[in-house]
């Protein structure tokens, strides 16, 4: 199997690229942006296929919760924490206010919200720490991240002291012995979380194959594998955390809206 691992945006431009021309080589799409996965369901679009295989439609998969919209279906949780390095800053964090402290002032990371997915952290950031935390934390000069991936990697080399947006592959690196910790503001059952909304691929060049995966991806064998330090959507797999997905404004993550917030973080963040 080849994965091709993108933010959203990226994906995005490159599904769109595909259907346009008409040659579409992905068979599964997994995304974490709610307004784009209405997008590629459209009328006009119509990208995805019904989704059939069992475990999607067993009692183990709760599809109140986990089911939808339309022809796609929520197949784990990203989490998203903070992340210090141990050596640096063995004072270490607790909760997200902590990374305010003077003497991280050029030594974190932040997110670029270069998704809807990445603006819906940044509007739970505000409601929970007040609309005033985003300048205070623009003025400690922080280094500017694409995904959660290079910043966990910097956080552990040295590159920065703490993340704000790391990834929880932090777990499995400190438990290898990298200088890093990682914390969830808020814990782990009420922090923010980000589902995947997993796509078959309507006119993917291996539509069985596809089902299969699909199929797989939601089995407690296929979530062990993929959710490892995760949100599952089910309920007792090892290693992985079980909690209500996120339910995503869509009137806050309008393509207008999204341009609007990253017009007004770009202000803060990239003067």
């Amino acid at each position: 199997m080849t994965i091709n691992r993108q933010i959203d945006s990226v994906l995005t431009q490159q599904i769109s690229s595909e259907q346009s021309t008409h040659k579409l080589t992905d068979d599964v799409l997994v995304i974490a942006s709610l307004p784009i996965v209405y997008g590629m369901q459209k009328p006009q679009n119509r990208w995805a296929a019904a989704a059939v295989g069992p475990a999607l439609y067993a009692k183990a998969y709760d599809r109140k919760l986990f089911g939808g919209p339309q022809n796609a279906n929520i197949v784990g949780e990203a989490i998203l924490g903070m992340g210090f390095n141990t050596s640096l800053y063995p004072k270490g964090l607790k909760n997200l206010p902590d990374v305010l402290d003077p003497a991280l002032k050029g030594k974190l990371g932040v997110i670029a919200p270069a998704a809807p997915s990445i603006v819906d952290w940044y509007h739970w950031v505000q409601k929970t720490y007040g609309n005033n935390f985003l300048p205070k934390l623009a003025a400690q000069n922080p280094k500017i991240y694409a995904s959660s991936l290079p910043m966990t990697q910097a956080v552990v080399s040295g590159e920065i002291t703490a993340g704000t947006f790391v990834a929880t592959s932090a777990l499995d690196l400190k438990a290898q012995g990298a200088p890093i910790n990682f914390v969830v503001p808020g814990g782990r059952t009420k922090g923010w979380n980000a589902p995947w909304w997993g796509m078959v691929m309507k006119g993917s060049p291996h539509p069985n194959a596809a089902q299969l995966l699909m199929n797989y991806l939601v089995t407690k064998e296929g979530q062990q594998t993929s959710q490892h330090q995760l949100g599952a959507v089910l309920k007792g797999v090892p290693e992985t955390f079980y909690l209500q997905p996120r339910k995503q404004v869509l009137k806050d993550l309008t393509p207008a809206k999204v341009t609007e917030f990253q017009n007004y973080w770009n202000s803060l963040f990239r003067k």
